[in-house]
């Protein structure tokens, strides 16, 4: 738990279709001296300047804080996010805002990022899973759930 902790998204991307696939297997490779750089060092530290920019509000931060740490208590599972998780959702949503050209982060980003952000972290018990119930129902749930303001 501790290792997929520190892996910022999971996104799955899936199997390519079968001629997709052939056509993997019968093209020549790309020579590694044919491959050139595509972002200048620059580049990089501006777009990180960027999302350093993106403001969250104290409501949108309080929401973000009481969606992961319900994720501690809820009961279908054995091990909720860390804080290490809201550090992520937090960054990938002011990327996505930065992204999208906005300096500030809205809930819908939080709740769209959630479920690559937060489901490889959870640990669902037992007993939920005898039931079907598997991460992603579960975190379903809590968005479903959770308000925007208030307490938990």
């Amino acid at each position: 738990e501790a290792q997929l902790d520190r892996f910022l998204l999971s996104v799955s991307v899936g199997y390519p279709a079968e001629v997709e696939e052939a056509g993997l297997v019968s093209r020549r490779a790309v020579p590694i001296e044919s491959i050139g750089a595509v972002v200048d060092p620059d580049s990089v530290r501006m777009g990180f300047d960027e999302v350093d920019a993106v403001h969250v509000s104290d409501e949108v931060a309080g929401f973000l804080v009481r969606l992961v740490r319900r994720t501690r208590s809820h009961p279908a599972l054995a091990l909720g996010a860390s804080p290490r998780a809201s550090l992520a959702l937090g960054m990938g949503a002011r990327a996505l805002a930065a992204i999208r050209g906005r300096d500030f982060v809205l809930p819908d980003d939080l709740k769209e990022l959630a479920p690559v952000v937060l489901t490889h972290r959870l640990v669902v018990d037992a007993s939920a899973r005898l039931r079907g119930l598997d991460a992603s129902a579960v975190l379903a749930e809590i968005l479903e759930s959770q308000p925007l303001t208030g307490p938990d």
